[in-house]
Protein backbone atom coordinates (compact mmCIF):
# COMPACT_ATOMS: atom_id res chain seq x y z
CA UNK A 1 0.00 0.00 0.00
CA UNK A 2 3.02 2.19 0.02
CA UNK A 3 4.68 2.31 -3.24
CA UNK A 4 5.14 -0.52 -6.87
CA UNK A 5 8.50 -0.52 -7.72
CA UNK A 6 9.27 -1.19 -11.35
CA UNK A 7 12.19 -2.93 -12.86
CA UNK A 8 14.13 -2.26 -16.02
CA UNK A 9 13.10 -5.57 -18.58
CA UNK A 10 16.55 -6.24 -20.51
CA UNK A 11 14.68 -8.52 -23.12
CA UNK A 12 11.99 -5.81 -23.57
CA UNK A 13 10.77 -5.66 -27.15
CA UNK A 14 11.65 -2.17 -27.67
CA UNK A 15 14.91 -2.32 -26.05
CA UNK A 16 15.91 -2.31 -23.12
CA UNK A 17 15.04 0.74 -20.85
CA UNK A 18 17.32 3.35 -19.94
CA UNK A 19 15.97 3.94 -16.69
CA UNK A 20 17.05 1.11 -14.27
CA UNK A 21 13.53 1.53 -11.70
CA UNK A 22 10.85 3.52 -11.50
CA UNK A 23 8.83 3.33 -7.71
CA UNK A 24 5.67 4.85 -8.12
CA UNK A 25 5.01 5.82 -4.40
CA UNK A 26 1.00 6.16 -3.20
CA UNK A 27 0.40 9.59 -1.79
CA UNK A 28 -3.27 10.11 -0.50
CA UNK A 29 -3.11 13.96 -0.52
CA UNK A 30 -1.85 16.33 -2.35
CA UNK A 31 -0.59 18.60 -0.09
CA UNK A 32 1.53 15.86 0.95
CA UNK A 33 2.92 15.32 -2.53
CA UNK A 34 3.83 18.86 -3.55
CA UNK A 35 5.76 19.13 -0.23
CA UNK A 36 7.49 15.57 -0.95
CA UNK A 37 8.42 16.69 -4.27
CA UNK A 38 9.80 20.19 -3.29
CA UNK A 39 12.06 18.14 -0.60
CA UNK A 40 13.17 15.79 -3.61
CA UNK A 41 11.27 13.01 -2.13
CA UNK A 42 9.46 12.32 -5.40
CA UNK A 43 10.10 13.43 -8.52
CA UNK A 44 7.73 12.94 -10.90
CA UNK A 45 4.11 14.33 -10.07
CA UNK A 46 0.72 15.14 -11.48
CA UNK A 47 0.62 19.08 -10.45
CA UNK A 48 -3.38 19.96 -9.35
CA UNK A 49 -4.03 23.46 -10.72
CA UNK A 50 -4.31 25.18 -7.52
CA UNK A 51 -0.40 23.73 -6.66
CA UNK A 52 0.55 24.94 -10.31
CA UNK A 53 1.92 28.72 -9.34
CA UNK A 54 3.53 26.91 -6.19
CA UNK A 55 5.54 24.18 -8.11
CA UNK A 56 6.43 26.30 -10.91
CA UNK A 57 8.88 28.15 -8.01
CA UNK A 58 10.45 24.96 -6.76
CA UNK A 59 14.10 24.55 -8.48
CA UNK A 60 14.40 21.33 -8.82
CA UNK A 61 11.70 20.66 -11.26
CA UNK A 62 10.26 21.51 -14.52
CA UNK A 63 6.93 21.47 -15.41
CA UNK A 64 5.31 20.70 -18.74
CA UNK A 65 1.25 21.43 -19.49
CA UNK A 66 -1.18 20.87 -21.84
CA UNK A 67 -4.81 20.04 -22.16
CA UNK A 68 -5.91 16.38 -21.06
CA UNK A 69 -8.57 14.23 -22.25
CA UNK A 70 -11.40 14.92 -19.27
CA UNK A 71 -13.96 16.58 -17.96
CA UNK A 72 -15.50 17.72 -14.39
CA UNK A 73 -18.93 17.98 -13.42
CA UNK A 74 -21.49 17.48 -11.29
CA UNK A 75 -23.98 14.28 -11.93
CA UNK A 76 -27.33 14.27 -10.72
CA UNK A 77 -29.22 11.54 -9.40
CA UNK A 78 -32.17 10.80 -11.31
CA UNK A 79 -33.78 8.19 -9.15
CA UNK A 80 -33.81 11.33 -6.24
CA UNK A 81 -37.21 13.01 -7.32
CA UNK A 82 -35.20 16.42 -7.16
CA UNK A 83 -33.38 15.88 -10.16
CA UNK A 84 -36.38 13.92 -12.31
CA UNK A 85 -37.56 17.15 -14.42
CA UNK A 86 -34.63 18.43 -17.08
CA UNK A 87 -36.07 21.99 -16.13
CA UNK A 88 -34.51 21.94 -12.72
CA UNK A 89 -31.70 19.85 -14.24
CA UNK A 90 -30.62 23.24 -16.48
CA UNK A 91 -31.64 25.50 -14.06
CA UNK A 92 -29.10 24.25 -11.54
CA UNK A 93 -26.75 24.48 -14.72
CA UNK A 94 -27.93 28.22 -15.36
CA UNK A 95 -26.98 28.70 -11.57
CA UNK A 96 -23.82 27.77 -12.04
CA UNK A 97 -20.74 30.54 -13.07
CA UNK A 98 -18.76 28.03 -14.24
CA UNK A 99 -16.17 30.81 -15.58
CA UNK A 100 -15.74 32.34 -12.03
CA UNK A 101 -14.80 28.47 -11.16
CA UNK A 102 -12.29 28.42 -13.90
CA UNK A 103 -10.95 31.56 -13.02
CA UNK A 104 -10.87 31.53 -8.91
CA UNK A 105 -10.50 27.91 -8.56
CA UNK A 106 -8.43 26.97 -11.62
CA UNK A 107 -6.80 29.99 -11.66
CA UNK A 108 -8.06 30.34 -15.38
CA UNK A 109 -6.13 27.24 -16.02
CA UNK A 110 -8.87 25.58 -17.66
CA UNK A 111 -11.93 25.87 -20.13
CA UNK A 112 -15.72 25.65 -19.67
CA UNK A 113 -17.52 22.46 -20.76
CA UNK A 114 -20.61 21.76 -22.22
CA UNK A 115 -20.35 18.18 -23.38
CA UNK A 116 -18.87 15.47 -22.49
CA UNK A 117 -15.95 15.36 -24.79
CA UNK A 118 -12.79 16.84 -25.12
CA UNK A 119 -12.27 20.02 -27.22
CA UNK A 120 -8.67 17.38 -27.93
CA UNK A 121 -10.57 14.77 -29.71
CA UNK A 122 -11.51 14.12 -33.12
CA UNK A 123 -15.06 13.16 -32.09
CA UNK A 124 -15.65 16.78 -30.76
CA UNK A 125 -18.93 18.70 -31.81
CA UNK A 126 -18.72 20.65 -34.66
CA UNK A 127 -21.92 21.83 -34.84
CA UNK A 128 -23.65 24.30 -32.36
CA UNK A 129 -25.45 22.12 -28.72
CA UNK A 130 -27.65 23.77 -26.23
CA UNK A 131 -25.48 26.04 -23.97
CA UNK A 132 -25.98 27.24 -20.43
CA UNK A 133 -24.53 30.03 -19.64
CA UNK A 134 -24.72 31.78 -16.43
CA UNK A 135 -27.86 33.03 -15.82
CA UNK A 136 -29.31 33.46 -12.05
CA UNK A 137 -32.82 35.00 -13.34
CA UNK A 138 -32.94 31.89 -15.78
CA UNK A 139 -32.41 29.76 -13.40
CA UNK A 140 -34.76 31.10 -11.00
CA UNK A 141 -37.65 31.29 -13.90
CA UNK A 142 -37.09 27.20 -14.44
CA UNK A 143 -37.70 26.31 -10.98
CA UNK A 144 -40.58 28.65 -10.97
CA UNK A 145 -42.07 26.70 -13.64
CA UNK A 146 -41.29 23.72 -12.26
CA UNK A 147 -42.95 24.34 -9.13
CA UNK A 148 -40.36 25.65 -7.06
CA UNK A 149 -40.46 29.11 -4.80
CA UNK A 150 -39.65 30.60 -1.36
CA UNK A 151 -43.09 29.87 -0.21
CA UNK A 152 -42.37 30.31 3.57
CA UNK A 153 -40.05 33.06 3.33
CA UNK A 154 -36.88 31.26 4.67
CA UNK A 155 -34.40 31.87 1.34
CA UNK A 156 -34.66 28.60 0.46
CA UNK A 157 -37.06 27.37 -2.56
CA UNK A 158 -39.25 24.40 -1.38
CA UNK A 159 -42.29 22.63 -3.33
CA UNK A 160 -45.33 20.59 -1.30
CA UNK A 161 -43.60 21.38 1.98
CA UNK A 162 -40.12 20.34 1.24
CA UNK A 163 -37.40 22.71 1.33
CA UNK A 164 -35.11 22.04 -2.09
CA UNK A 165 -32.01 20.74 -0.26
CA UNK A 166 -29.69 18.07 -1.26
CA UNK A 167 -26.25 17.00 -0.25
CA UNK A 168 -23.32 17.14 -2.80
CA UNK A 169 -20.35 14.31 -2.24
CA UNK A 170 -16.68 14.48 -4.01
CA UNK A 171 -13.66 12.69 -2.64
CA UNK A 172 -11.29 13.53 -0.05
CA UNK A 173 -7.60 14.45 -1.23
CA UNK A 174 -8.80 17.02 -4.32
CA UNK A 175 -7.99 20.01 -3.18
CA UNK A 176 -9.70 21.78 -6.76
CA UNK A 177 -13.07 19.27 -5.81
CA UNK A 178 -13.71 20.50 -1.90
CA UNK A 179 -12.96 24.25 -3.11
CA UNK A 180 -15.22 23.81 -5.84
CA UNK A 181 -17.74 22.24 -3.50
CA UNK A 182 -18.18 25.19 -1.66
CA UNK A 183 -17.74 27.36 -4.58
CA UNK A 184 -21.10 25.27 -5.68
CA UNK A 185 -22.91 25.87 -2.56
CA UNK A 186 -22.60 29.95 -2.58
CA UNK A 187 -23.70 30.06 -6.12
CA UNK A 188 -26.65 27.71 -5.60
CA UNK A 189 -27.97 29.78 -2.59
CA UNK A 190 -28.55 33.11 -4.52
CA UNK A 191 -31.00 31.06 -6.54
CA UNK A 192 -32.89 29.65 -3.32
CA UNK A 193 -30.82 26.03 -3.16
CA UNK A 194 -29.36 24.31 -0.54
CA UNK A 195 -26.51 22.22 -1.26
CA UNK A 196 -24.73 21.08 1.69
CA UNK A 197 -20.76 19.45 0.71
CA UNK A 198 -19.66 16.29 1.71
CA UNK A 199 -16.55 15.49 1.55
CA UNK A 200 -15.52 11.62 1.49
CA UNK A 201 -12.68 9.57 1.46
CA UNK A 202 -12.81 8.08 -2.15
CA UNK A 203 -13.01 4.26 -1.95
CA UNK A 204 -15.71 5.07 0.36
CA UNK A 205 -18.07 7.18 -2.06
CA UNK A 206 -16.95 4.55 -4.74
CA UNK A 207 -19.13 2.35 -2.10
CA UNK A 208 -21.72 4.42 -1.58
CA UNK A 209 -22.44 5.39 -5.11
CA UNK A 210 -22.26 1.78 -6.45
CA UNK A 211 -24.43 -0.84 -6.28
CA UNK A 212 -26.39 -1.60 -3.62
CA UNK A 213 -26.08 1.32 -1.81
CA UNK A 214 -26.81 4.13 -4.12
CA UNK A 215 -26.33 6.64 -1.36
CA UNK A 216 -25.92 9.63 -2.79
CA UNK A 217 -27.86 13.24 -4.33
CA UNK A 218 -25.66 14.57 -6.79
CA UNK A 219 -21.76 14.07 -7.15
CA UNK A 220 -19.05 16.29 -7.47
CA UNK A 221 -16.46 14.18 -9.74
CA UNK A 222 -14.61 13.80 -13.28
CA UNK A 223 -14.05 11.60 -15.96
CA UNK A 224 -10.45 11.07 -17.91
CA UNK A 225 -11.88 9.85 -21.37
CA UNK A 226 -10.39 7.08 -23.13
CA UNK A 227 -8.69 7.74 -26.81
CA UNK A 228 -11.67 6.38 -28.50
CA UNK A 229 -14.90 8.17 -27.81
CA UNK A 230 -17.53 6.18 -26.97
CA UNK A 231 -20.26 7.40 -24.74
CA UNK A 232 -22.25 3.90 -23.96
CA UNK A 233 -20.93 2.84 -20.50
CA UNK A 234 -21.64 6.31 -18.99
CA UNK A 235 -25.06 7.19 -21.01
CA UNK A 236 -26.80 4.64 -21.92
CA UNK A 237 -29.44 3.39 -19.40
CA UNK A 238 -28.83 -0.48 -19.63
CA UNK A 239 -25.28 0.61 -17.32
CA UNK A 240 -27.34 2.70 -14.61
CA UNK A 241 -27.16 -1.12 -12.06
CA UNK A 242 -23.79 -1.99 -12.78
CA UNK A 243 -22.45 0.07 -15.13
CA UNK A 244 -21.12 3.70 -15.06
CA UNK A 245 -24.18 5.53 -15.41
CA UNK A 246 -24.76 5.94 -11.68
CA UNK A 247 -26.92 8.59 -11.88
CA UNK A 248 -29.96 6.80 -13.86
CA UNK A 249 -29.99 9.11 -16.48
CA UNK A 250 -32.47 7.48 -19.31
CA UNK A 251 -33.29 9.23 -22.67
CA UNK A 252 -34.87 6.54 -25.53
CA UNK A 253 -33.57 8.67 -28.07
CA UNK A 254 -30.30 8.45 -26.48
CA UNK A 255 -30.10 4.71 -26.09
CA UNK A 256 -30.66 4.38 -29.40
CA UNK A 257 -28.13 6.66 -31.30
CA UNK A 258 -25.58 4.85 -28.84
CA UNK A 259 -26.61 1.35 -30.01
CA UNK A 260 -25.97 2.56 -33.59
CA UNK A 261 -22.71 4.14 -33.30
CA UNK A 262 -21.40 1.17 -32.09
CA UNK A 263 -21.66 -0.51 -35.47
CA UNK A 264 -20.30 2.76 -37.91
CA UNK A 265 -16.87 1.93 -38.97
CA UNK A 266 -16.60 5.51 -41.04
CA UNK A 267 -15.09 8.10 -39.06
CA UNK A 268 -17.56 10.99 -40.09
CA UNK A 269 -21.19 8.99 -40.07
CA UNK A 270 -19.80 8.01 -36.22
CA UNK A 271 -19.30 12.02 -35.47
CA UNK A 272 -22.66 12.58 -37.12
CA UNK A 273 -24.12 10.17 -35.34
CA UNK A 274 -22.35 11.38 -32.16
CA UNK A 275 -23.79 15.11 -32.70
CA UNK A 276 -27.14 13.92 -32.53
CA UNK A 277 -26.12 12.19 -28.76
CA UNK A 278 -24.72 15.54 -27.27
CA UNK A 279 -27.18 17.66 -28.77
CA UNK A 280 -29.60 15.10 -26.75
CA UNK A 281 -27.43 15.18 -23.73
CA UNK A 282 -26.54 18.78 -23.35
CA UNK A 283 -30.25 19.58 -23.35
CA UNK A 284 -30.90 16.80 -21.09
CA UNK A 285 -28.38 18.09 -18.49
CA UNK A 286 -27.53 15.07 -16.93
CA UNK A 287 -24.28 16.27 -15.63
CA UNK A 288 -23.54 19.78 -14.98
CA UNK A 289 -20.62 19.91 -17.29
CA UNK A 290 -18.08 22.22 -15.33
CA UNK A 291 -14.98 22.40 -17.56
CA UNK A 292 -11.77 20.96 -19.07
CA UNK A 293 -8.75 21.72 -17.02
CA UNK A 294 -5.03 21.52 -18.18
CA UNK A 295 -2.55 18.95 -17.33
CA UNK A 296 0.68 19.71 -15.43
CA UNK A 297 3.27 17.06 -15.10
CA UNK A 298 6.53 18.10 -12.89
CA UNK A 299 9.42 16.31 -13.63
CA UNK A 300 13.31 16.72 -13.32
CA UNK A 301 15.02 19.20 -14.35
CA UNK A 302 17.79 16.58 -16.00
CA UNK A 303 14.55 14.31 -17.45
CA UNK A 304 15.02 13.70 -21.41
CA UNK A 305 12.74 11.72 -23.59
CA UNK A 306 9.76 12.94 -22.33
CA UNK A 307 6.60 13.73 -24.60
CA UNK A 308 3.53 14.63 -23.50
CA UNK A 309 0.49 12.22 -23.90
CA UNK A 310 -3.13 13.36 -23.28
CA UNK A 311 -3.67 10.05 -21.32
CA UNK A 312 -1.09 8.50 -20.55
CA UNK A 313 1.24 10.09 -17.29
CA UNK A 314 4.20 7.73 -18.05
CA UNK A 315 4.24 7.69 -21.90
CA UNK A 316 7.02 6.36 -23.69
CA UNK A 317 9.01 5.75 -20.33
CA UNK A 318 11.43 3.11 -21.80
CA UNK A 319 12.87 6.28 -23.73
CA UNK A 320 13.28 8.42 -20.57
CA UNK A 321 16.88 9.47 -19.53
CA UNK A 322 18.25 11.61 -16.67
CA UNK A 323 21.14 13.86 -18.08
CA UNK A 324 23.92 13.40 -15.55
CA UNK A 325 25.60 15.95 -16.93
Amino acid sequence: GEYVKLEANDDYFGGRPYLDTVTVKTIPDSNAAVAQLKAGDIDFFVVPGTDFDTVKTFGNVKVKSDLGLNYSYIGWNEKKELFKDKKVRQALTYALDRQAMVDQVLNGDGKVADVPESPLSWNYPKSKVPTFDYNPKKAKQLLKEAGWEDHDGDGYLDKDGKKFSFEIKTNQGNKIREDLAVVVQQQLKEVGIEAKPRIVEFSALIEQTSAPNWDYDALLLGWSLATFPDQFSIFHSSQSKNGLNNIWYKNPKVDKLLEEAKSITDRKEYQKKYEEIYKLIAEDQPYSFLFYYNYHRAMPNNLQGYVFHPKNDLYNIEKWWLDQK
